[in-house]
């Protein structure tokens, strides 16, 4: 079930990644060091890499070389990034970061340091370990250039140190509460109120380094502030690489999922049996991706949204006749297939209309890959009275090319099956789960798809078990 790779088309795949790391790597290296360069330049432009070039060079060698330091941590503990567009992800919140922290720290003060950009960005837009390798490395990368270029005449290197050390620890405390499960603005307004809690540390720091009175309140009040500028800086900048490099934060995924979300307000009411399938499938859906270790929280908006083609003819589905006029009556096998199987298509349509993730679009497509619609083509069977190709009565896929494509698929079929045939039994739903598994691998619905045989028995388990809870059997009221 493991996805096979020609040898030659892996080395060479992997060779361009590393080949587009490298040169996003020089390239944002190269933007910073003329950055600092030319801004403590002042207006003499001239006397860049003229004068003090040994200086000039030291800096971008040390740019460079912390750099690619976080290009190996990504290498050896976060391969899934060594895409070149997470990469200038990454390197352009690391540029935005040296820019502010350059310009704040000279025409402010040098506690003023929005640092914690850096650490807020990666933890909200890539994730928590790489937030903390970027947040040292960016700590390191400022200290170094503030200690070559030294702008601060009357400031100590001490105090350099400090308002980098200080500005670093805040920055792990937004990483903390990134991680939490906060709504979007509960997160924008704990990370301001977090300022406060540095402030008994930033005393202390300045105490350290030999300051007293006023400049002991100076520096703490400046390190509040440079933690306040840092979540002022994130709330216009995070939408912006949330839609330019099309990343799905879980902040977005909790907005998705409400259900006053416009796409699935419209769900609700013009397919409202639709609707309930789905909110059970995503609930199914989370518990399977919990059981495999992905991404609970897009499992469930995948789920919420795989059926939202529905809403261009929600008659033709049996969860919204409600008992009444089915018009697949009067219609044709193949007519019936063709207006059933292109809600997949329809769907995907409108989510990309919508603007929603691109990951929701490619669920609705393959979350039935290229199954056949077996009731059409029984009945199919009976008219031609004899021997049918399934072929055309297949849906058109593609199959489903991720886990949480094949999550949905699996939960998706069988939450619908158990209800139509009313299994109630513990012993009768597992059957049928593993009946259901089994011909989903027979037909080759998962050959594109990196899940495993161990993935596919925690998915059993976790729908079998979701199933029995739902549709148990219950004790009979008199009337």
């Amino acid at each position: 079930m493991e996805k096979n790779f020609n040898g030659n088309g892996r080395t060479s795949k992997d060779g361009k990644k590393l080949l587009g790391g490298v040169l996003a790597l020089f390239a944002f290296s190269v933007i910073m060091t003329l950055f600092v360069l030319l801004w403590y330049a002042g207006q003499n432009y001239g006397e860049v890499f003229t004068e003090n070039i040994l200086k000039d060079l030291a800096i971008f060698v040390m740019i460079v070389f912390l750099m690619f330091g976080l290009y190996v941590y990504m290498l050896l503990f976060e391969k899934k990034l060594l895409v070149t567009k997470n990469m200038v992800m990454i390197y352009l919140i690391m540029l935005l970061t040296l820019i502010s922290c350059c310009v704040t720290s000279d025409l402010l003060n040098i506690f003023a340091l929005p640092l914690q950009l850096c650490a807020l960005m990666l933890c909200v837009l890539v994730g928590g370990r790489m937030a903390i390798a970027g947040n040292l490395f960016m700590s390191q990368m400022l200290l170094i250039i503030f200690l070559i270029k030294n702008p601060f005449a009357a400031e100590s290197m001490s105090r350099i140190a400090a308002s980098v050390f200080c500005n670093t620890i805040s920055g792990f405390i937004l990483i903390y509460l990134a991680s939490l499960n906060l709504t979007r603005i509960k997160f924008i307004l704990y990370s301001l109120i977090a300022g406060i809690a540095i402030a008994p540390f930033a005393t202390v720091v300045s105490l350290a380094v030999g300051e007293s009175g006023r400049g002991i309140l100076d520096n703490t009040l400046w390190v509040i502030g440079s933690n306040a500028l840092a979540v002022i800086l994130y709330m216009p900048l995070m939408p912006l690489f949330e839609s330019g490099f099309n990343v799905i934060t879980k902040f977005k995924l909790e907005e998705i999922c409400d259900f006053s979300a416009p796409l699935l307000k419209q769900l609700s009411e013009k397919a409202s049996g639709t609707f309930n399938h789905s909110i059970v499938v995503g609930n199914m859906a989370e518990k399977c991706a919990m059981a495999i270790g992905e991404d609970i929280r897009l499992a469930r908006a995948c789920a919420y949204y795989h059926d939202v083609g529905k809403i261009k003819s929600p008659e033709f589905f049996a969860e919204n006749q409600n008992g009444g006029y089915n018009p697949h009556d009067d219609l044709i096998p193949e007519v019936s297939v063709n207006m059933i199987s292109k809600h997949t298509k329809n769907g995907a349509t409108l989510i990309r209309e919508h603007h929603l993730p691109e990951e929701l679009a490619q669920v609705a497509l393959e979350h039935h890959g290229t199954t056949p619609i077996k009731a059409f083509y029984y009945k199919a069977q009976k008219i031609t009275d004899g021997e049918l190709d399934d072929f055309k009565f297949r849906y058109e896929g593609p199959k489903p090319r991720s886990k949480i494509s094949a999550i949905v698929m699996l939960c998706d079929t069988t939450e619908a099956a158990v209800r139509a045939m009313n299994l109630k039994t513990l012993k009768e739903i597992d059957d049928f789960v593993t009946s259901t598994i089994k011909e989903k691998i027979d037909d080759g619905q998962f050959d594109e798809c990196e899940i495993t045989m161990s993935d596919l028995a925690k998915i059993k388990e976790a729908i079998v078990n979701m199933l029995a809870g739902i549709h148990h059997a219950r004790v009979e009221y008199k009337k």
